[in-house]
């Protein structure tokens, strides 16, 4: 039997394919290299534009791997969301240990990986989603 929070799950599941799936194009597309400067004007391909792999070089300096099930660019914008919380996680873990030095690398990691990406795209993409969507759930 479904219940009301199963009905509000299939809603969000057909709102998120409707803005950022598809059919046809994407409404908002959840990538960084499509945001960034004259991105209209350059022939792109997400998997290794300069911006996906300055987001994959991050995650490679962090010792976060990418998951071989990810069929995403790395520059999508829930992995660099997830991103932020395996650094903010690592900073923790190193607290906990009484590792200040490791602590404050994981910090600014946590810091400069948004001013970098997350930071310079993040907000437009949102507003995009908030204009965009049809279900109150993303509507502020």
């Amino acid at each position: 039997m479904r219940g009301p929070s199963d009905d509000l799950l299939h809603e969000l599941k057909v709102e998120y394919a409707r803005l950022l799936i598809g059919p046809g194009r994407m409404l908002v597309p959840p990538y960084e290299t499509l945001y960034a400067p004259k991105a209209k004007e350059r022939n792109l391909l997400l998997m290794v534009s300069p911006e996906s792999l300055a987001v994959e070089r991050a995650y490679c300096e962090a010792g976060v791997a990418i998951s071989n099930g990810l069929r995403e660019p790395p520059d999508h914008f829930a992995a660099g969301a997830e991103f932020v919380c395996s650094l903010s996680k690592k900073e923790a873990e190193a607290g906990a240990a009484s590792d200040n030095t490791s602590a404050k690398i994981w910090r600014w990691s946590e810091l400069t990986f948004p001013d970098e990406h997350l930071g310079k795209w993040g907000c437009r993409f949102c507003h995009q989603v908030e204009t965009e969507s049809h279900h109150p759930f993303n509507r502020l």
